[in-house]
């Protein structure tokens, strides 16, 4: 059943037709869908030679481009969900783009990997072990550089459980907590870069932290390839 705050999304497409001096686009209309797609992105998702869009707000959606704009829209068969970030990678390591994608399903928090068939977002795995918060932030990268992809996650819960932030490697087939420890923040927002250029994806946070302090802080935390 389509939830009774849902409406339809308008997906503009602004076509560059001169950036030499002052950039000049046109703007086309490329479809209204009925769910309401949040943060778009432009990707090849079926590695057809064609950019597609990609994007999630009450469900995933890929907009599947077949001949130069030429779009269809294709569902994921999951529910409506609320609060649904996602991150795209090769994550199996056959030349195709997967989703991460977490939703918030009647209040229960579900985590899947879903792939690009020719008519569908199926789901290729769910992650149980995977706790990601209420209104989280998603990422996959390898961490560890051992060759597969990890997930970090961070963000905030409702009143009954606090803020975290976590990371889970991918071991034996399986992903699984690592270790690692966060200090917990409100609102958190990060970025990861080589800060040392060690070879080393290192960690930037910032947000303000739990009461009674609510003092804004951003840090800085170095990765080593050996957390486990």
């Amino acid at each position: 059943m389509m939830p009774p705050y849902l409406k339809f999304s308008t997906l503009l497409w602004f076509a560059a037709l001169q950036v030499v001096s002052t950039p000049l686009f046109s703007q086309n209309l490329l479809m209204s869908i009925p769910v309401t797609m949040g943060d778009p992105t432009c990707v090849d998702l079926d590695n057809d030679g064609f950019m597609d869009f990609v994007g999630t707000f009450t469900k995933p959606v890929w907009l599947h481009n077949s001949a130069d704009t030429a779009f269809q829209t294709v569902y994921s068969n999951l529910p409506y969900s609320n609060f649904n970030p996602y991150d795209l990678a090769d994550f199996d390591g056959d030349s195709k783009i997967d989703m991460l994608h977490s939703g918030l399903y009647d209040g229960q928090r579900r985590t899947y990997i879903l792939r690009a068939n020719a008519d569908n977002l199926e789901i290729a795995s769910q992650l149980f072990n995977v706790q990601v918060p209420d209104i989280a932030q998603i990422k996959w990268l390898d961490f560890d550089r051992d060759g597969d992809l990890d997930i970090f996650t961070t963000g905030d819960n409702y009143a009954s459980m606090p803020s975290f932030t976590k990371l889970y490697q991918f071991k034996n087939g399986v992903y699984q907590p690592s270790s690692s420890s966060f200090d917990p923040l409100n609102v958190p927002h990060f970025t990861l870069m080589d800060m040392e250029n060690d070879g080393d994806l290192d960690l930037v946070m910032t947000g303000y932290e739990p009461a009674p302090s609510y003092a804004q802080k951003t840090f800085f935390t170095a990765t080593r390839t050996t957390c486990t």
